[in-house]
């Protein structure tokens, strides 16, 4: 009977051992869940805040730079644009005072225009205006000379072939002085072209001597004539003039010595050679 009973408490003090041990290991088990669940907590609080600090410095630098650029930009802007205009209103007040400068004067100007020959076509007649003034008629092939008193300033030239008023060349000339305005026009159907144009200071010579050509060859007696400065030159005779070389003037219409003006049509009358 005594082994019996201590055969049982040595049974309930191994099953009590036993026990023990378990709750031993069962509450270190516990223990070290607690502290890596605490642990990990530990760190995902840290990451937490520093994730939350770069959110706030990144909100904080956003409102800076905003602040910055609203602080910065609009001043430049407002300035740039107060500059822009003040510069914009000065030239336009100096180009309009430097075209308005110019004192209304009486002033002199020669208008020298050569106008090239058509051979068939678009042979007509050129009229001239100065302003809304007519000033002469500018027949095709003829070189024209003229002076005509006006006053300093701006003007207007225009080329009108005659009979038709919307057929029209306009050029804008500014006068600062007594000038000379020397052109080349040449007519096609569809417009009067102005192939050269150029003001010069001063009043040109208009009239120059006329040269002694009677007796010379028609071609010798034309280049005498071109430089004296005669343009409008033309020729009668009794049969047609093919060869210049083989004629003779034998008159002119401007005696030699007389002054004449370069546009005054000279006429050789001519004989042919032997």
């Amino acid at each position: 009977m005594k082994n019996k009973i201590t055969t049982i408490v040595i049974m309930l003090v191994t099953i009590s051992i036993m026990t023990s041990a378990c709750v031993v290991k069962t509450s270190k088990k516990s223990q070290e869940k607690e502290d890596t669940t605490a642990e990990q907590e530990d760190v995902t609080d840290q990451s937490d805040e520093k994730e939350t600090e770069p959110t706030k410095s990144g909100a904080e630098d956003e409102t800076s730079e905003t602040t910055t650029e609203e602080a910065t930009s609009e001043p430049t802007s407002e300035v740039t644009a107060t500059n822009t205009t003040e510069t914009s209103n000065e030239t336009t007040t100096e180009a309009t005072d430097a075209t308005t400068a110019i004192p209304q004067e009486p002033c002199d100007v020669i208008i020298d225009i050569t106008y090239d020959e058509n051979i068939v076509l678009a042979k007509y007649t050129v009229v001239l205006y100065l302003d809304d003034e007519k000033i002469d008629s500018m027949e095709n092939g003829k070189y024209f000379l003229t002076k005509v008193a006006t006053t300093t300033g701006d003007h207007e030239l225009k080329f009108e072939k005659r009979g038709d008023s919307t057929f029209v060349t306009t050029v804008k000339v500014t006068l600062y002085g007594d000038s000379t305005l020397i052109f080349e026009i040449k007519s096609h159907l569809d417009e009067i072209e102005i192939k050269s144009s150029r003001v010069a200071d001063g009043l040109q010579e208009m009239e120059v001597e006329m040269p002694d050509v009677t007796e010379m060859r028609l071609d010798r007696a034309i280049e005498a004539l071109e430089a004296a400065g005669f343009k409008n030159i033309s020729t009668e005779s009794k049969s047609p003039i093919i060869m210049k070389s083989n004629w003779v003037v034998t008159s002119q219409n401007v005696s030699a010595g007389d002054k004449a003006n370069r546009a005054t049509e000279i006429i050789l009358t001519c004989e042919k050679d032997g």
